[in-house]
């Protein structure tokens, strides 16, 4: 037992790190078990879906290699860099792991029986979820039991490594969630009528596999880029504040984050008859509120009461050597009489101080040391969980199906998709406005119990971040929403679980954000440290780091068109998968084939979301480069704020959009086959295209951004303040530009879906008729390969001109009879003259003839292209 008792940071701290790692590699272990277990007794996994995880794993490959690269050329002693290139990778590594076992978890509990789909979805996601933090948190202990102190550095490379992965996969994701959305609720239920889940729908089956991609490799992914991030943070930054009982509070609450949702395996999820509904709620509320008060209470009582009684030298910061505080190096305990007789008379202290660092130093340890440390982090930890708990409520609500949002827009919908689509986002504006005004609340009520020590509340933002965790992971059902969600379980459980995944979505992104706003300290200490440029411009490019700024104002401005780029570059793939995939569909059901095509749908999605992983990683080294170290901080809290309110945006409208389609088929407004059924079914693919391409995806690449951004700033900072020339540092963003250019080319050379007329001359649009059956046999009897004639051109495009040709075929048939010798003109060729007069009152019948005409042959068209 030496090396417990022998420990550096004191036996206490080495018990924690022993048991946290064998909680998190006894929670890894249980869910490789059940997934063997599961792939014993059942068939291989979907093509589909393992199609699209690799090709997400591939692409986060590819996007690791430069960020490895750009980590060999931070300055740092060579063994630190080659440790740093290596938790990238194997961050690279844990993150395809968590996908891979979160995706084939998943898939072994949504094939079991219906009558215990409640009961799998909570064990489902209370391994998920414990599983996915757990791959975080052994390597996080294993580093902080061998660098200690130095260990936040090497742990938020590892986060950075398994951010590029979540990134990848969010993309692959939701460009493939959107195609095989417009492809069964467009093709299959709007054109056809078929139900979403119909087998003859033959969407639906890609469908679901693409959902159990996004609940279950990127949600466990997530889950762990996450963790990693917020270990790492609370490491790095509390370490500087609260000693060595930062790096204790932060494993201690990463430890609770995969105890809490082990303990929902055990909490009964059903309640007497009537009230099955709040017994599964209180089952996934619980053990969250249950985690959340152990790591406050541990917390409060664990930490020591008063400042002066931390450990400070064990991890070398028993003396004091900034020099804007002391003239020379000073043990921090000679100074503790001094503080506190600085506490009672601030006032000079008060008066000579300004806004410079130098200035405000000794009056941040001034009041640091007049604070409470047990008492902060437990608030700071309590806070962070309340708020996640405010926002997934807040979302629950909006989503909740048949509620008010759903109903409302169901309702508008009758008057056409654009109204219903409106009412929606506007709803989920409004929504995702005050999620985010709460969001800045806790922020403020966090800086005021700092005492307004910037350092500190920072610290305590990370700390707040990892209790919005624990309360993620806690709520382990919300997590498997999918696993309940299928055909064959009952109505009532299935309309309980939707709209969950979006709840826990949405917590995640508030974890996530409040962990990179953490990160601000070490990026502007790096700023701080730096020497004085050799130029008046180039210093003001360097410490300038004022609203007053042009460049902190331009770094605000390039953060914003970050995550506006982002979303615009998945959008547009999302309409060309998307586009692909609607004539693909609508060829299969022509043609008669058993199922749709979507083989290269994942080498589709991975071309069009290269430029995604570019833009993510490049960005903010266009920004330190290009606008100056000062403009990297303003950026990175752009971005995150940003990209947290579209994300929350998205996330609340894709629940109501979803929703209002149930609620039409149940036969209000109209039913199925209505004007309102119509609207929502569109409502309903750019819900799903919104979730997952901005609800999901703007998170990860907000990850991706800031972490590049904090292992680049040592670099960025050290050309300036060395003197490095201004053309090479001006040459550096321009090769970042240029790359990320490359990267939207070869996005913009994938082959455009043919949504073009059949005939050029055609005035009416291709897709202008709903498919649907008619007197004559229907939409599979008719002929597909016949030809159009003129007469029918006509019919279509210019139905006025029927007279003249009728008058033409009568003339022409009474010349026919005279030379024939029949005065009555009884001929065949009067018979088509009749037909032709007939045609002016059939022309809407052969407008709709042609238009399917021209959509089976696009449709067609499309499928000889794509397989050749």
């Amino acid at each position: 037992m030496q090396f417990i008792t022998g420990y550096a940071l004191g036996r206490d701290t080495a018990t924690l790190l022993l048991a946290v790692a064998v909680l998190a590699l006894g929670a890894l272990l249980a869910a490789v078990i059940v997934v063997r277990r599961a792939a014993a007794r059942q068939a291989e996994p979907a093509a589909l879906g393992s199609s699209l995880l690799s090709s997400g794993i591939s692409l986060g490959l590819w996007a690791g290699v430069p960020v490895l690269g750009l980590s060999l050329l931070v300055v740092d002693s060579f063994p630190d860099r080659v440790l740093r290139a290596a938790m990238i990778l194997l961050g690279l590594a844990l993150g395809g792991f968590s996908a891979w076992l979160g995706q084939r978890l998943l898939a072994a509990f949504a094939t079991g029986e219906e009558g215990d789909a409640p009961a799998d979805a909570v064990r489902a996601g209370g391994l998920l979820a414990a599983a996915s933090v757990g791959i975080a948190a052994l390597p996080v202990a294993v580093a902080v039991w061998f660098l200690r102190e130095r260990a936040g550095e090497m742990i938020l490379a590892l986060a950075a490594g398994t951010a590029l992965m979540v990134l990848g996969i969010r993309v692959v994701g939701a460009m493939a969630e959107s195609a095989a959305a417009s492809a069964a609720l467009l093709a299959g239920s709007h054109e056809l009528e078929l139900g979403r889940e119909d087998p003859a729908n033959l969407s639906a089956a890609a469908l679901r596999e693409t959902e159990l991609l996004r609940h279950g490799a990127g949600r466990g992914a997530q889950l762990t880029a996450v963790a990693a991030l917020l270990a790492g943070a609370g490491t790095t930054v509390g370490v500087t504040v609260l000693a060595t009982e930062g790096i204790v509070v932060t494993v201690l609450a990463l430890g609770v984050a995969v105890a809490a949702p082990l303990l929902a395996l055990v909490i009964p999820h059903r309640g007497a008859p009537g009230r099955e509904g709040a017994a599964y709620r209180l089952g996934a509320l619980v053990p969250a509120l249950l985690g959340a008060a152990a790591a406050v209470s541990a917390t409060a009582l664990w930490l020591p009461s008063q400042y002066q009684n931390l450990r400070f030298d064990a991890v070398g910061l028993g003396t004091i050597t900034d020099p804007a505080i002391v003239a020379s190096a000073t043990p921090r305990a000679d100074l503790v009489a001094q503080l506190e007789t600085a506490l009672g008379d601030l006032g000079p202290y008060l008066d000579a101080t300004d806004e410079s660092r130098e200035a405000s130093a000794l009056l941040d340890l001034i009041s640091v040391y007049a604070t409470h440390p047990g008492t902060l982090a437990a608030l700071a930890l309590a806070l962070g969980a309340l708020g996640a708990l405010c926002v997934q409520t807040l979302i629950a609500a909006h989503a909740a199906p048949g509620g008010a949002a759903a109903r409302r827009i169901a309702r508008t919908a009758r008057t056409g998709a654009s109204l219903g689509i409106l009412t929606g986002l506007g709803g989920a504006a409004a929504l995702a406005g005050a999620a985010l005004a709460a969001t800045a609340l806790l922020l403020t009520v966090l800086g005021v119990l700092a005492a307004g020590v910037p350092l500190l509340a920072l610290t305590m933002i990370g700390l707040a971040g990892l209790g919005a965790l624990i309360v993620v992971s806690g709520n382990a059902a919300s997590h498997a929403a999918v696993t309940v969600d299928r055909p064959g379980v009952e109505e009532d459980w299935r309309s309980l679980v939707r709209g969950r995944s979006e709840e826990s979505a949405a917590g995640l992104a508030v974890a996530g954000g409040l962990g990179l706003t953490a990160l601000l300290a070490p990026v502007v200490a790096a700023i701080q440290a730096a020497g004085r440029a050799g130029a008046v411009w180039e210093d003001r490019f360097l410490h300038a780091m004022t609203p007053t700024s042009l460049s902190v104002v331009a770094g605000i401005a390039l953060g914003a068109a970050t995550a506006l780029a982002v979303l615009g570059f998945v959008a547009d793939g999302q309409r060309r998968l998307a586009a692909t995939a609607v004539l693909e569909a609508r060829s299969a059901h022509v043609e008669e084939r058993p199922a749709v095509s979507f083989a290269g749908m994942g080498l589709d999605a991975r071309r069009a979301g290269l430029v995604v992983l570019s833009t993510a990683a490049l960005a903010p080294i266009a920004a330190g480069f290009a606008l100056g170290p000062a403009a990297v901080p303003a950026y990175l809290a752009s971005l995150v704020m940003v990209g947290l309110a579209v994300s929350l945006w998205a996330l609340a409208a894709a629940g109501p959009l979803v929703g209002a389609v149930p609620v039409i088929e149940e036969g209000r407004y109209g039913g199925t086959g209505s004007w309102a059924h119509g609207g929502a079914l569109s409502g309903a693919v750019l819900g799903s295209s919104l979730r997952a391409g901005a609800g999901e995806l703007l998170p990860a690449a907000a990850l991706v951004s800031v972490l590049t951004s904090y292992l680049s700033i040592t670099m960025v900072v050290g050309l300036v303040a060395d003197g490095v020339s201004m053309y090479l540092r001006a040459g550096v963003a321009l090769i970042a530009v240029l790359v990320g250019l490359c990267c939207w080319l070869f996005a913009r050379t994938a082959p455009e879906p043919d949504l073009e007329d059949a005939d050029a001359v055609s005035t009416r649009p291709l897709f202008a008729t709903r498919i649907e059956e008619d007197a004559d046999g229907g939409l599979l009897e008719m002929s597909w390969d016949t030809e159009e004639t003129g007469a029918d051109r006509r019919g279509r495009g210019a139905p006025a001109d029927a007279d003249e040709d009728a008058d033409e075929a009568e003339e022409a048939a009474d010349a026919v009879a005279r030379a024939a010798g029949d005065p009555d003109g009884s001929s065949a060729a009067e018979d088509d003259a009749e037909e032709d007069r007939e045609r002016p009152a059939d022309s809407a019948r052969s407008a709709r003839g042609s238009a399917r005409k021209g959509s089976a042959r696009s449709a067609k068209r499309s499928g000889r292209s794509r397989r050749r």
